[in-house]
């Protein structure tokens, strides 16, 4: 059951972070929320999502990774520098995946 409630979980933060990035609820608050989930997200998940098809062909960690370059993209606009240096840090991390 504990697994299921992470696959649900896991899942939900993919389609939820999709739909943020691909209409018009590319607000403040959700970006924040996004940026936080990215960072505290730990080793062992990505290891998972590394594993993992839950959407499509790819794997998760290819979806979380485009995840990171457009919440990377949104803070360079806002020129939150600090931010983007953080998500390209965890960006690396997710390259060396193995």
């Amino acid at each position: 059951m504990k697994d299921y409630i992470f696959f649900d979980f896991k899942l939900n933060y993919l389609l939820e972070a999709l739909k943020i990035l691909h209409t018009e609820e590319k607000n403040e608050m959700n970006m924040n929320l996004l940026y936080e989930y990215i960072l505290l997200t730990d080793i062992d998940t990505l290891k998972i999502y590394k594993k993992e098809q839950t959407i499509t062909p790819n794997n998760d960690l290819d979806i979380f990774m485009e995840i990171i370059d457009s919440v990377i993209e949104y803070y360079e606009i806002n020129e939150e520098y600090e931010r983007c240096d953080r998500l390209k840090n965890k960006k690396i991390e997710c390259q060396n995946i193995t």
